[in-house]
């Protein structure tokens, strides 16, 4: 039988008593005590003795009460500051590979992983399809984006303008700043100006013909929505603090704008008082309105049977194209199009009818004649894009989209008038509209230095 330690509630002795004793006598003061007891539940009952006794507790010890939280808080700080240079490595390895990719894929293609001025080649950043217009005169569309020039001590982003049927450059503009303050920038294109925002608020205008710098002023927030103004002269940007502002094309002058009805992807938008006009949306980089092709997601649509339709497409006025996937069954991508209620055609977009083929909506547009879509058929084989007539539905032909430098699964489709434009997440592939044949890849583009050139300047990749 074990003995325990306690202390006279009067006159604060040391005392030890049999570990089941309910009351003792210090045996100093000679005073009685109950005893509390801390491992099993005592039920109140009468005293013998009409005397009302002090409780007797044992000592708190506060060095073991400490122990466990310090051990804790220790534990939890060491832990963070391991995942926080875990992170840092990650971020390191991630740059170093991306440095290395491009140099293996420029070594691989026979070209210099530097230009001329011994700087490094440039990749495109795409997350979207690019902006199109018109820059040499041709009928056909050419194609606006970002590049990105990194280096071991170089980080440097610009606005690059490429030929639409060779892939050939036609202007660079001068830096838009590193990758951290200008990637989740919006470039918008109103009529002979090009529109960019950046990380601090700034607002700055780049001539579309040549990418020479116009002007540049600081809205105080990051421009978040374009929409197009009741004259040609000035724009409506539409900030992340919800304001809108009027921006005079000529010179950048600021007035507080009309408020406009946006529609937003993620997010509520903004409440605007009821009969407020709806947004105008300029043509943005990276955007669903960049190629022209009006989408609805989840539209209305009659029943039809064997199909669940996710998106409707529309382009000058032609059939209605529907993207979904077969139900009941397997969800295999499929595409139909609509003459008002009555179907005109159906189509499997995987060529050989695979079952383990998927689609997504995000990877079909339209041009004047053809429905194009990407699929991905089943692991192991590499995506494929796929053409058809967009009248009959018959296909015109179907590729393979072979990515032998790892430049990641594609993330958008779009098209001019001859080409059609694969968007990966760091380089751009044309093929041909009337045979799939390859036409060029943006990939590495080779340096013109930070002040850009014109037209007459032109070179090819």
């Amino acid at each position: 039988m074990r003995v325990v330690a306690i202390k006279c509630p009067t006159c604060g002795a040391d005392l030890t008593i049999d570990d089941h004793a309910t009351r003792a006598t210090c045996s100093y003061c000679g005073k009685p005590c109950q005893v509390q007891q801390r491992t099993m539940l005592q039920l109140p009952r009468r005293m013998t003795e009409a005397v009302t006794l002090p409780v007797a507790r044992p000592p708190v010890r506060w060095g073991a009460a400490l122990v466990v939280p310090v051990v804790m808080l220790v534990g939890i700080s060491a832990f963070s500051a391991i995942m926080v240079q875990r992170s840092q490595d990650r971020a390191a390895e991630m740059s170093a590979a991306i440095q290395a990719r491009v140099r293996s894929t420029l070594t691989a293609a026979g070209i210099p992983p530097t230009s001329d001025n011994g700087e490094p080649a440039g990749t495109w950043v795409g997350d979207g399809p690019p902006l199109r217009a018109d820059l040499t005169g041709d009928g056909v569309d050419d194609l606006i984006g970002v590049v990105r020039y990194v280096g071991s001590d170089l980080d440097r982003m610009h606005l690059d303008a490429v030929d639409g049927t060779t892939g050939a450059r036609i202007w660079e503009s001068p830096s838009l700043g590193t990758y951290t303050t200008t990637y989740r920038a919006i470039t918008a294109r109103a009529g002979a100006v090009l529109l960019r925002g950046d990380e601090a608020g700034a607002l700055r205008a780049f001539d579309l013909a040549t990418g020479v710098p116009r002007w540049q002023i600081a809205l105080g927030e990051v421009a978040e929505h374009y929409c197009a103004d009741d004259t040609p002269d000035a724009v409506i940007v539409m900030t992340k603090d919800r304001r809108f502002h009027r921006v005079a094309l000529a010179d950048g002058a600021v007035t507080p704008g009309p408020e406009r009805k946006v529609e937003t992807r993620f997010g509520a938008a903004p409440k605007v008082a009821k009969g407020t006009p709806a947004c105008a949306p300029l043509p943005v980089g990276g955007r669903d309105v960049a190629d022209g092709v009006q989408r609805e997601r989840s539209p209305r649509t009659p029943r039809l049977d064997g199909l669940y339709l996710r998106q409707r497409l529309r382009l000058d006025g032609g059939p209605d194209v529907f993207f979904g996937h077969r139900s009941p069954g397997t969800a295999v991508p499929m595409l139909v199009t609509l003459d008002g209620k009555a179907e005109r055609w159906r189509a499997e977009v995987a060529a050989d009818g695979a079952l383990t083929a998927r689609g997504d909506e995000q990877l079909v547009t339209l041009t004047a004649e053809l429905v194009l879509a990407i699929y991905d058929p089943g692991s192991p084989a590499h995506p494929r894009l796929t053409a058809f007539e967009r009248s009959t539905g018959r296909r015109r032909w179907d590729v393979e989209h072979v990515d032998d430098a790892h430049h990641g699964d594609p993330v958008a489709i779009a098209a001019n008038q001859r080409v059609a434009l694969i968007v990966d997440r760091d380089r751009v592939v044309g093929r041909r509209l009337d045979t799939g044949e390859p036409a060029f890849v943006l990939a590495h583009l080779p340096s013109t230095g930070a002040q850009g050139v014109t037209p007459a300047a032109a070179e090819a990749p």
